[in-house]
């Protein structure tokens, strides 16, 4: 279990760095209780939780991102669930583990509203993923830029990547969403209904989307 939190009271929030940590600590949970490692992780009052599924030949990392996101960039985003890495040599290992820490670090800049530095982790994240061998056929990993690059802000870039991962996955509805997201905050109206509209349509149970699209039509 690795925890991200504030070392600091919100009332004193210092734009800092240096003030968010991350800690380590055991916990081991079976198959189908994962909600477990979520509340103990909450008792640490922490901002994101991470766990890690592997066999030997995949990595995977799970991600529980605790804030609220209203509190911290406003939208309806949903948030990385999960990267799943191909484990071939120490070295990708390595640098696989690097990608989360930047994937992590970014996401603490955020509650920071540090965006220069979310900007320049997430070209970082981008270069370090697109070096996986399975990154030309992954969703989950398109879908990780295109959510740290929206964190930043980026008017472009989240376009690019949200686009590669609805053509690698076309009927994931937190794509659709978050494209969604990304239009609206640009004032495209009708662009984003049409990918709400989308995301609906794959997913009737994501009650974000349904909010975003009824601040879209009012």
């Amino acid at each position: 279990l690795a925890i991200l939190k504030r070392s600091i009271e919100e009332v004193a929030q210092s734009s800092n760095l240096q003030d968010v940590r991350v800690e380590t600590a055991p916990f081991n949970v079976d198959a189908g209780e994962e909600s477990k490692l979520s509340e103990f992780a909450e008792s640490y009052n922490a901002s994101v939780a991470l766990w890690v599924a592997e066999n030997e030949s995949a990595l995977e990392i799970h991600f529980d991102f605790l804030q609220d996101p209203e509190l911290i960039w406003g939208g309806d985003i949903i948030a990385v669930d999960e990267l799943r890495f191909l484990k071939e040599d120490s070295g990708t290992l390595a640098r696989q583990f690097s990608a989360v820490s930047l994937l992590i670090n970014g996401y603490a800049a955020t509650i920071l509203d540090e965006y220069e530095v979310v900007t320049e982790l997430a070209e970082e994240f981008s270069q370090t993923l697109q070096l996986e061998s399975n990154f030309e056929e992954s969703a989950s990993m398109a879908f990780a830029i295109g959510w740290l690059y929206q964190l930043a802000f980026d008017r472009e870039k989240p376009f690019q990547f949200y686009g590669q991962a609805a053509e690698r996955d076309p009927l994931n509805a937190q794509v659709h969403n978050n494209l969604g997201v990304t239009y609206y905050s640009l004032y495209a109206i009708e662009e984003a209904l049409s990918e709400f509209e989308e995301a609906i349509e794959i997913n009737l149970e994501l009650a974000k989307i349904g909010s975003m699209l009824g601040a879209s039509v009012a």
